[in-house]
């Protein structure tokens, strides 16, 4: 129940800098899956009788059917934010599966926004090895989650899962407007605290 209430109260502390995903922007499904009424936001959510609601707030898609994938120490299964958006970027779990529906096939070839293809692996070869790693804990030669801040002027505790990396630690699913202060750069989009300078990467790791 904690790590839903984190989700939960994730998106509201987003949800200011983030607005909602605007048509044509790289999460906007509605025209790629066709859906009713053009609705941007039900591939994710929805408003009544939400299928996966255990998974993630009002969550409307099918999380990763991925489980175990290839982490850097072995297999891994994924938590959080990490195991819904890998509902999309797996490479195995279809991109229409959503609503209840999970029979459809037109998961991520080997393309980028698949992440867990890895070059010269099958598109469904679910590896991770190559990636940040996510669904682990934040401990080591890192810096303090307690007083480092790491964005919207919060310290880096509050974007950790039940003290977990997920991919909502560095990433915003909602909008990659710089405007908003979202890095939007290739495979750099959606994060929330930019990669220039690798001001992204030192707000964590000490060199």
């Amino acid at each position: 129940m904690k790590k839903y209430l984190v989700l939960a109260l994730a998106l509201a502390f987003v949800a200011p800098a983030m607005a909602a995903i605007e048509p044509g922007d790289g999460h906007d499904l509605a025209s790629r899956l066709n859906t009713p009424m053009n609705q941007v936001c039900v591939p994710c959510h929805t408003p009544h009788a939400a299928p996966y609601y255990t998974d993630g707030p009002l969550w409307n898609h099918q999380p990763t059917t991925g489980d175990p994938f290839t982490g850097h120490d072995g297999p891994l299964t994924l938590s959080g934010s990490s195991r819904l958006c890998m509902g999309c970027h797996d490479g195995v779990t279809a991109l229409s599966n959503y609503g209840g529906v999970e029979s459809n096939s037109d998961a991520l070839g080997a393309v980028p926004s698949n992440i867990g293809w890895a070059p010269g692996a099958a598109s469904n070869a679910r590896i991770l090895a190559d990636d940040h790693p996510v669904s682990v804990p934040y401990e080591g030669h890192l810096a303090d989650e307690t007083t480092t801040i790491f964005a919207r002027n919060q310290p880096i505790e509050n974007f950790l899962e039940d003290g977990n990396v997920e991919c909502a630690t560095c990433h915003s699913a909602h909008s990659a407007s710089p405007e908003r202060g979202l890095a939007s750069s290739g495979r750099g989009a959606y994060l929330i605290v930019t990669i220039e300078n690798s001001e992204l990467c030192r707000k964590c790791h000490l060199f």
